[in-house]
């Protein structure tokens, strides 16, 4: 007589150590092609046993009946069991054992053991007819939530194990591209700082370099206005000295009006609406066409030669301080309010 059983479906299971086991159908496969082939122990005539629970000792211990053939079926695994012993066939009919625990080691089948704690439950219950195989699918499943098995662990620990060991190889490969990743930015973060540095010292050259150009800048300032300045001396010097040589001014006046022009404004007032003029100009002007020498210009140019050009100097200088005006202005001003101060009209 022979019997039928399922012995193992896919799922993820907890084996009797506490491990957490994945059954897929990849397994199931692998079962069953290395049930017949040079790997499986059962070849060369060898049956695989079916025992009463898992022995400790295979060895030594009886089976208690074969496994004849091992099918796949969807997601399942179905054994067919022959030679079962008298004691064997009893416990299974009278539901002593209404279960199985399979054993596996690298996906070859070790030994089915019977047992009512299997490992993975919802199995279909043993079948003495040879059922057709599109029936296997249809067979009851009971109900028994129990403990795992433990060697139902031994097979899948290796396929996690080879899991892990992929899952670990890939995390090792990404760790060496991050530090491969990490070594480049540090390299980077060096460059980065190098080239900051050189940048930082090249900002201080260029910061003297700037320094430098505006000093220079002011010195060739200062020349221009010192030119500038020596040019109108020069300028005033030379008028002075002609009027010395034409008779017109006193050679004992000479330095005094040099000094007198030379300090005197140069901005241009307006003395009417056709005529604008400086006083350093109508100074000049009235030097030019004197008939009688002038003693002192610098009484002139302070606004105390006692004519009418002291009196809108005075004035001016008066008014410009008072209202904190410029010179000019306060000039046009006095013109504005006094007409008979007007030098063109002299």
């Amino acid at each position: 007589m022979t019997i039928k059983k399922e012995v193992l479906r896919t799922g993820t299971f907890t084996d009797a150590r506490g491990k957490t086991v994945t059954i897929t159908d990849k397994t199931l496969t692998a079962l069953v092609d290395n049930f017949s082939s040079d790997k499986s122990l059962n070849s060369e005539g060898f049956k695989v046993p079916l025992f009463l629970g898992h022995p400790e000792d295979e060895s030594t211990s009886p089976a208690h009946g074969w496994v004849k053939s091992l099918v796949k079926v969807g997601e399942t695994l179905v054994a067919e069991f022959e030679k079962l012993t008298e004691g064997a066939e009893k416990a299974i009919k009278d539901f002593s054992f209404r279960d199985v625990s399979v054993s596996v080691y690298k996906n070859i089948l070790q030994h089915i053991g019977l047992t009512n704690t299997p490992a993975v439950p919802g199995l279909a219950d043993f079948q003495y007819a040879a059922p057709h195989k599109d029936d296997l699918e249809t067979w009851t499943f009971t109900d028994e939530q129990t403990e795992p098995e433990t060697n139902i662990g031994d097979n899948m620990s290796e396929e996690m194990e080879i899991q892990l060991s992929a899952e670990k190889k890939e995390l090792e490969i990404q760790l060496t591209g991050i530090s491969d990743e990490l070594k480049l930015s540090k390299e980077k973060i060096v460059e980065l700082e190098e080239s900051s540095a050189a940048l930082e010292a090249e900002k201080v050259e260029l910061s003297k370099a700037k320094e430098d150009a505006e000093a220079k800048i002011a010195e060739l300032e200062k020349a221009s206005v010192d030119a500038e300045v020596a040019a109108v001396l020069a300028k005033d010097v030379s008028f002075i000295e002609k009027l010395v040589a034409d008779g017109i001014l006193a050679p004992a006046d000479k330095d005094a009006e040099i000094v007198a022009l030379n300090a005197m404004p140069v901005d241009i007032i307006e003395l009417s609406a056709e005529k604008k003029s400086s006083i350093k100009e109508m100074y000049m002007a009235k030097l030019s066409k004197s008939n009688v020498q002038i003693k002192s210009g610098e009484a002139f140019s302070a606004g105390f030669s006692g004519d009418k050009e002291s009196e809108l100097v005075r004035l001016s200088n008066q008014r410009a301080s008072e209202k904190g005006i410029s010179y000019v202005e306060a000039s046009n001003q006095i013109i504005s309010e006094n007409p008979k101060l007007n030098l063109i009209e002299a």
